[in-house]
């Protein structure tokens, strides 16, 4: 389970600067969505306290207007936004409220979880998920919460489905290449920062069946867009002081920000 970390991630700067619409002495709801995931973030007394995701089974779905629909009322913004800036999105979300005892002894087997395709322990990890809600986590929380983000990939085909102009016939889902790569930096960071020998033997585990054992096919971007990633992540990462005033009025940002393009994938051998 060798892994090379490749932060490329555009700044949390987007998610302050969003949510930094709020009163600050309120609680307030930001929301934010991209193709198949829904992001809601609550913010109380200038801090971040609360996040959900929710996913939808493609772009069209009318589901997804029911969501952003039940979110309207209690939001001060709801924003269409790239790629780049859902992931960072997933990835606040996985942080907040983590666990940070490591403490725990590893529970016994579930067959359940056996049978069902998912690794003892956890709740999301495999080619499914067993998770009642988006709360419901395994023993195994921290990683745990990485296959959660993975299986919250805003742009994914499920096993024999078409979508994009592809047809699945892998036998598993397939992601964006952008979400396999998040997925493999959180495992990373896990087996670099705990201290905790059960919970880094079940995040290689994971990673090794994830990125080893398993064929790896991943989607990519066949219009390259990576030129323009690179602008945005300069723009933003170039904003020392946040002026919300300035920037509601700055179109290069908010274009880095929203931008509503059908892109075409195809099949890649894996998201390096």
């Amino acid at each position: 389970f060798s892994m090379t970390l490749n932060m490329n991630i555009i700044s949390a700067l987007i998610i302050i600067f969003l949510l930094n619409f709020a009163n600050a002495n309120n609680k307030s709801l930001t929301v934010m969505y991209h193709e198949e995931t829904i992001a809601a973030f609550e913010k109380a007394n200038n801090e971040l306290a609360h996040c959900r995701l929710y996913r939808v089974n493609h772009r069209d779905d009318p589901n997804k207007d029911k969501i952003l629909a039940k979110l309207k009322p209690k939001a001060i913004s709801i924003l269409e936004v790239n790629m780049q800036v859902i992931l960072q999105t997933i990835i606040t979300c996985s942080s907040i409220h983590e666990e940070r005892k490591e403490s725990f002894t590893a529970q016994s087997k579930s067959e359940l979880s056996l049978w069902l395709g998912v690794i003892s322990g956890t709740k999301w990890c495999g080619f499914k998920d067993i998770a009642t809600d988006y709360e419901d986590l395994g023993s195994y929380e921290r990683v745990d919460r990485c296959c959660r983000g993975y299986h919250y990939c805003p742009i994914k085909i499920s096993s024999n489905h078409k979508k994009y102009g592809i047809i699945n016939s892998y036998g598993r889902k397939i992601a964006h290449c952008d979400c396999d790569k998040m997925f493999f930096n959180c495992l990373k960071n896990i087996i670099k920062t705990s201290k905790n020998k059960s919970l880094k033997y079940k995040t290689e585990v994971v990673g090794i069946l994830k990125f080893n054992v398993i064929e790896q096919k991943c989607l990519k971007d066949e219009n390259n867009m990576q030129d323009g990633n690179e602008r945005c992540a300069e723009i933003i990462e170039g904003v020392e002081v946040i002026d919300e005033e300035y920037l509601q009025y700055d179109e290069e940002y908010l274009k880095c920000l929203n931008f509503n393009v059908k892109k075409k994938y195809f099949v890649s051998n894996g998201y390096q």
